[in-house]
Protein backbone atom coordinates (compact mmCIF):
# COMPACT_ATOMS: atom_id res chain seq x y z
CA UNK A 1 0.00 0.00 0.00
CA UNK A 2 2.81 2.36 0.33
CA UNK A 3 4.13 2.08 -2.94
CA UNK A 4 0.81 2.87 -4.16
CA UNK A 5 0.60 5.81 -1.46
CA UNK A 6 -2.23 5.16 0.12
CA UNK A 7 -2.60 5.15 3.82
CA UNK A 8 -5.58 2.59 4.22
CA UNK A 9 -8.33 1.45 2.28
CA UNK A 10 -12.02 2.76 2.17
CA UNK A 11 -14.57 1.69 -0.48
CA UNK A 12 -14.12 4.94 -2.78
CA UNK A 13 -10.45 3.85 -3.07
CA UNK A 14 -10.82 0.87 -3.62
CA UNK A 15 -11.35 0.87 -7.15
CA UNK A 16 -8.44 2.80 -7.83
CA UNK A 17 -5.73 1.15 -5.45
CA UNK A 18 -6.78 -2.39 -7.55
CA UNK A 19 -6.18 -0.66 -10.76
CA UNK A 20 -2.70 0.37 -9.86
CA UNK A 21 -0.29 -0.89 -11.57
CA UNK A 22 1.82 -1.75 -8.74
CA UNK A 23 -0.97 -3.72 -6.78
CA UNK A 24 -1.65 -5.61 -10.59
CA UNK A 25 1.85 -6.42 -10.69
CA UNK A 26 1.94 -7.92 -7.07
CA UNK A 27 -1.35 -9.41 -7.66
CA UNK A 28 0.02 -11.36 -10.87
CA UNK A 29 3.34 -12.29 -8.94
CA UNK A 30 1.50 -13.50 -5.67
CA UNK A 31 0.16 -16.91 -7.41
CA UNK A 32 3.42 -17.42 -9.13
CA UNK A 33 5.42 -17.29 -5.85
CA UNK A 34 2.76 -19.89 -4.69
CA UNK A 35 3.52 -22.01 -7.18
CA UNK A 36 6.94 -22.04 -7.14
CA UNK A 37 6.46 -22.63 -2.88
CA UNK A 38 4.02 -24.91 -3.48
CA UNK A 39 6.21 -27.26 -5.88
CA UNK A 40 9.21 -26.97 -4.01
CA UNK A 41 7.08 -28.36 -0.92
CA UNK A 42 5.62 -31.11 -2.64
CA UNK A 43 8.92 -32.09 -3.67
CA UNK A 44 10.03 -32.20 -0.08
CA UNK A 45 7.31 -34.36 0.66
CA UNK A 46 7.72 -37.04 -2.11
CA UNK A 47 11.53 -36.81 -1.42
CA UNK A 48 10.91 -37.74 2.08
CA UNK A 49 8.73 -40.37 1.49
CA UNK A 50 11.00 -42.50 -1.18
CA UNK A 51 13.79 -42.29 1.19
CA UNK A 52 11.35 -43.65 4.25
CA UNK A 53 10.20 -46.33 1.95
CA UNK A 54 13.96 -47.15 1.02
CA UNK A 55 14.68 -47.44 4.98
CA UNK A 56 16.69 -44.00 5.17
CA UNK A 57 16.47 -41.39 6.42
CA UNK A 58 17.37 -37.89 4.95
CA UNK A 59 18.97 -34.82 6.18
CA UNK A 60 17.24 -31.45 6.02
CA UNK A 61 19.86 -30.21 3.91
CA UNK A 62 19.23 -32.98 1.62
CA UNK A 63 15.68 -32.70 1.39
CA UNK A 64 15.77 -28.79 0.56
CA UNK A 65 18.29 -30.03 -2.58
CA UNK A 66 15.99 -32.12 -3.70
CA UNK A 67 12.77 -30.17 -3.30
CA UNK A 68 14.93 -27.14 -4.98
Amino acid sequence: MEKSSYDYLTLENIGSFLLNPVTVLALLLLPACIAVYTMIDISGVIFLLDQSCQGRQASLRQTLQQGL
